[in-house]
């Protein structure tokens, strides 16, 4: 990726705020240096004056943190923010509550100090998009919430940036933070955080209630799973001449048929590498090129056949990416009325051994989530649907690492197929 297109992209995911509106939100690139904190949403707004600073900059946003540790209330929460008409209630209180909502809409990105820890890799996977409703507000582009056994879970908004942006800068900071031993600057000297207090009124408590029932109803309706694949990688495929995200694509797609005996109008951001001032295409990868690999496959046709229906699927799927990558989308799946769905979309969360992964839950029932980054000799996947319906998660996940085998079994380490 070009290197002034990366800064700009990471500029961007860091500042820049969201104005909520009824019919479409607005961005806003360039405003103030403006920052907030919450811990469980009560607000705190913090004026970053970088060239003010006396103290290294990690040593005072560790004492704003530390002072915000001490003292903690409730207040807003997540799904309350989503109802409109709520918003402008709370607006129409006071002043005050005008002026705090004013500050926190922009704001920069929110920062949770949150009291939790996750046991397992799927809770944490869990967390990272759904957890705690205090843990989010929902119009920033980054949401950053810091967890008691120093994990890290990171929220990125797709709108405005490429979500791979934010995740590079997640490798990026836990990467230099694992260098050294940090420790802070002892007596920093720091401007007290200010606290946002809003006027509510008894039906602004109950609202808050009523939404918090909501939000954990709603995140029970989903599951993730995380798979790694360690039969190969991108130091194979790149033996073979091989784009590696062609072959996964190709591997889903075979992963949905054995599972569910149908393709998948799978949906795939197109390569991120022009992606520029939020515009970016899409790439139908349930080509009649895949579905006739699919076919030879399932049906058990011999390796030769599969192997030569396979570099076809392989090169339409690159064409596609490029006619996307230059603004000529064209529409190719064939096969929409399929009632079965799966898509690929990006969240986030850390990872010690592939760096950061993560994912967005499955976009409709009977359908799939799909995220991953594919590493020196390892795939790793992060996989999600809707309880209750007609997608089976375990077997899904179970026939992706066969159909990255099957793959790999057709791929000569000599050239491109």
């Amino acid at each position: 990726m070009d290197v002034k297109l990366y800064n700009f992209m990471i500029k961007t995911a860091f500042d820049t705020k969201i104005c909520p509106c009824i019919h479409k939100d607005i961005l806003h690139d360039l405003f103030s240096k403006i920052d907030y904190i919450t811990k469980s949403i009560r607000f705190r707004s913090v004026v970053f004056m970088i060239n003010k600073f006396k103290y290294e900059i990690s040593s005072c946003i560790y004492a704003y943190f530390f002072f915000i540790l001490k003292d903690v209330i409730n207040l807003l929460d997540y799904c309350s923010r989503l109802v409109k008409n709520y918003r402008s209630k709370i607006i129409q209180h006071s002043k005050m509550n005008e002026q705090n909502i004013k500050i926190v809409e922009e704001s920069c990105f929110c920062v949770v100090l949150a009291h939790n820890t996750y046991g397992s890799e799927s809770e944490l996977l869990q967390a990272s998009l759904m957890g705690d409703s205090t843990h989010q507000w929902a119009d920033k582009c980054v949401n950053i919430v810091f967890l008691t056994d120093g994990q890290v879970l990171l929220q990125g908004d797709h709108s405005n940036v490429d979500a791979i942006v934010v995740m590079h800068a997640g490798d990026d900071s836990a990467m230099k933070s694992r260098r050294t031993l940090w420790q802070p600057d002892e007596d920093v000297l720091f401007d007290i955080p200010v606290r946002l207090s809003f006027d509510l009124t008894t039906e602004d408590i109950t609202g808050i209630i009523d939404a918090k029932r909501k939000f954990n109803v709603a995140k029970e309706m989903h599951r993730v799973d995380s798979i790694k694949f360690t039969g190969y990688g991108n130091d194979l495929l790149r033996k073979a001449h091989l784009y590696s995200d062609t072959i996964v694509q190709i591997a889903l797609q075979l992963a949905f048929l054995k599972t569910h005996g149908s393709f998948a109008p799978i949906y795939e951001t197109a390569s991120t590498r022009k992606f520029f001032h939020g515009r970016t295409e899409t790439v139908r990868s349930c080509t009649q090129e895949i579905v006739n690999f699919g076919r030879a496959v399932i049906d058990k046709r011999d390796l030769n056949t599969q192997r030569d229906l396979l570099k076809v699927a392989y090169n339409e799927h690159n064409n596609l990416m490029n006619d996307c990558m230059d603004g000529r989308a064209r529409t190719k799946n064939k096969r929409i009325g399929d009632k079965e769905w799966a898509f690929s979309f990006i969240g986030y969360m850390l990872d010690d051994e592939i760096g950061g992964h993560g994912y967005v839950s499955a976009m409709r029932p009977d359908g799939y989530g799909t995220f991953y980054r594919i590493g020196k000799n390892i795939i790793q996947l992060t996989i999600t649907d809707w309880r209750d319906t007609k997608s089976n998660l375990d077997v899904y996940g179970e026939n992706i690492c066969w159909a990255l085998d099957h793959i790999g079994c057709l791929i000569s380490t000599s050239s491109s197929l």
